[in-house]
């Protein structure tokens, strides 16, 4: 399922930043860390939709660089149980070969720290092997 979910995220800047153009290196390396990245919680980030807040920058002792607590709204998919998706096989068990687009159904899904796991079926009506 795709949802649109209010998340946070810090950077740290190089004082080598620090200037006119912070504000779009800020947002250009929000978007750079975040999209197409994996949270276990609330699923894989697709895209940044907008950005809400960069915050105050806090400049760390002995280092120099600032830190930003960054606030924005993404889009991200988290797959349920019991719901139809398409798919590339990645692992094999019985007859379909590996790389053969089909639409599953799940049947399971096992998150980690940065993945989720699924396992799906396609022995009911409307599923199987996509051309």
């Amino acid at each position: 399922m795709f949802f649109i979910k209010e998340l946070s995220h810090t950077i740290l800047l190089h004082p080598s930043y620090f200037g006119p153009r912070m504000l779009n290196f800020l947002e250009s390396k929000l978007y750079s860390d975040v999209e197409g990245t994996c949270s276990g919680e609330f699923g894989y980030i697709i895209a940044v939709v907008s950005i809400l807040d960069i915050g105050k920058g806090m400049v760390l002792p002995g280092s120099g660089q600032a830190e930003f607590v960054t606030r924005y709204r993404a889009i991200v998919f988290k797959p349920f149980k019991g719901q139809v998706v398409d798919g590339v096989v990645n692992n094999v068990t019985k007859i379909i070969e590996k790389n053969t687009r089909v639409r599953l159904k799940i049947v399971g899904t096992r998150v980690d720290a940065t993945e989720i796991f699924a396992i799906g079926t396609i022995k009911e009506d409307h599923l199987g092997v996509i051309d």
